[in-house]
């Protein structure tokens, strides 16, 4: 069996990497995730984080070692995914050579909570 590959969740939401955990682990117990995967859980490892501050990058950045890969979730909020990718991208200029292997930013259309809680008007 290969060896698990470890996964930081950054998020813009409290309680989103919790979520996400879940949801990856429900997509390896159902088969479309044929990969193991441990979360890495740390105090910088698994939280909410504003994207789009220096604090993000000084957490990227201290990180980066830590874990095979980082999952940033940010939600787009009514914007074009494509901007928002590039603002939270543009506040990770010094590990740019990681974007896209080790560091991945994922932007949703809506808000995590939204996937689960629909909204009424």
């Amino acid at each position: 069996m290969e060896r698990a590959i470890s996964v930081a969740l950054l998020t813009e939401d409290t309680y989103a990497p919790e979520f996400i955990e879940r949801l990856i682990m429900r997509a390896i117990h159902d088969g479309i995730i044929n990969r193991n995967i441990t979360i890495c859980k740390s105090r910088n490892t698994y939280r909410k984080i504003q994207p789009c501050i220096d604090k993000m990058r000084r957490i990227v950045k201290t990180i980066i070692d830590l874990c095979d890969k980082i999952l940033i979730f940010q939600d787009a909020d009514e914007r074009y995914r494509d901007k928002v990718f590039e603002e939270v991208k543009s506040h990770l200029r010094e590990l740019a050579e990681f974007i896209n292997k080790k560091i991945f930013i994922i932007i949703f259309d809506e808000e995590v909570e939204e996937w689960i809680i629909p909204r009424y008007s």
